[in-house]
């Protein structure tokens, strides 16, 4: 198994890379990757860590979203089709800004506070 990286700014981490052997495939070793990654990158202080996948790869989209991914975005490219983007928010305060954007919860005192509401 493999993985590789980029940084862009010192608060993001994008997922560049990642494959296992079809033997090992749902067997856990890329969730295991996943929750290790997580905790080391949170360590080191990135905020976000994102990757875009083909929309229809079950065998990534479903181990990231158990573990707390969400899909930000979703785009069209000529050479892959429809890409969903997943970031996984390990400041709670992102997480929570992104919540509201969305709709999923009202501004409380805090968000109303940052984002001048």
């Amino acid at each position: 198994m493999e993985f590789w990286r980029s940084t862009i700014r010192r608060i993001l981490l994008h997922e560049k890379f990642c494959c296992a052997r079809k033997a090992h495939c749902k067997k856990g070793p890329y969730s295991e990757l996943l929750k290790a990654n997580i905790e080391i990158q949170t360590a080191k202080g990135f905020q976000v860590i994102y990757s875009a996948h083909i929309a229809t790869n079950n065998a990534i989209l479903t181990p990231k979203l158990k573990a707390g991914f969400v899909i930000t975005s979703l785009e069209i490219e000529e050479r892959f089709g429809t890409r969903a983007k997943l970031s996984y928010f390990t400041s709670q305060l992102r997480k929570k800004i992104v919540d509201f954007r969305v709709g999923f919860i009202r501004p409380d005192e805090e968000l109303k506070n940052i984002l001048k509401l």
